[in-house]
């Protein structure tokens, strides 16, 4: 899949989910003019849409939901869509960029405009404190957990309908370019198989090692069992890099979150649960 080619099918995607049914909107009223528009709940799809963010663009009417596409006939012509994200320095400029070239040259006149707010826990504190006001993005990254805390309170939008929608979703093609362990970690069965997200990234937990470190050590691979980790760990700790500037030696910097806790659990055959 050519990558500005997606960018821009998943950033359409994402708007038009904002777009209907405005996710983290209260859902008495239609938010006027403030960081979502529409209403969530049964009716939102049947509802003219207001401008997010503050906008004063003027986007269509929806119709009638139609089976199980309802959002085939919404116009996001002329939308304001804010966008929340963690990317910084050369990432925040290359994702800058693509935002650029959507806003250029997407059919609608659609305009999103990324704002970076800080690490994943200063959003996710974030979004805690203005959900379900009109202060809120219309789009917002999240780990899975934290998509499925905002859905504790209504606030996201399942994303099923516009994903598989013949008019704004992925081809087939493209559902197959990617990994579907990625593709499928957004859908959540604990809120009814609802896709709450989309990945247009993910992260990874790997294991550097210093091979001339090691070979310092008298080992000429890297470890590949847990005993042989602890006994390098140790030997490493005792017997610091010839060629380190720093002052110790650490055999392993122990990181206690959660993702790497469960690295760790998964890699040598265990599970969080039992």
């Amino acid at each position: 899949m050519h990558t500005k080619k997606f960018w821009s099918s998943l950033l359409a995607i994402l708007v038009i989910a904002s777009f209907v049914l405005a996710a983290c909107s209260p859902k008495a009223t239609p938010t006027e003019g403030g960081a979502t528009g529409g209403e969530t709940g049964g009716g939102a799809a049947e509802q003219p849409t207001k401008a997010p963010s503050g906008g004063e663009s003027t986007g269509g009417e929806s119709t009638q939901p139609q089976g199980n596409f309802p959002y085939e006939n919404v116009d996001p012509s002329g939308q304001t869509i804010v966008f929340w994200h963690q990317h910084s320095r050369s990432r925040e400029a290359a994702l800058q960029e693509i935002v650029d070239e959507f806003n250029k040259t997407n059919e609608w006149g659609i305009t999103v405009v990324a704002e970076y707010q800080g690490h994943y826990g200063d959003i996710f504190n974030k979004m805690l404190t203005f959900m379900n006001t009109p202060d809120v993005p219309n789009i917002v990254v999240a780990y899975q957990n934290q998509a499925a805390t905002y859905q504790l309170a209504d606030a996201l939008v399942d994303m099923n309908a516009l994903v598989d929608s013949p008019k704004w979703g992925l081809s087939e093609e493209d559902k197959a370019d990617f990994f579907q362990g990625f593709y499928n970690q957004d859908i959540f069965p604990t809120f009814g198989g609802a896709r709450l997200g989309f990945p247009p990234n993910r992260s990874m937990e790997v294991m550097y090692y210093n091979m001339d470190w090691l070979k310092e050590l008298g080992y000429d691979a890297p470890p590949t069992t847990p005993d042989e980790f602890k006994e390098m760990a140790c030997k490493a700790a005792q017997q610091p890099f010839s060629k380190a500037t720093a002052e110790g030696s650490r055999g392993y910097e122990l990181s206690i979150d959660a993702s790497r806790f469960a690295s760790w659990t998964f890699a040598f055959g265990g599970d969080v649960f039992d």
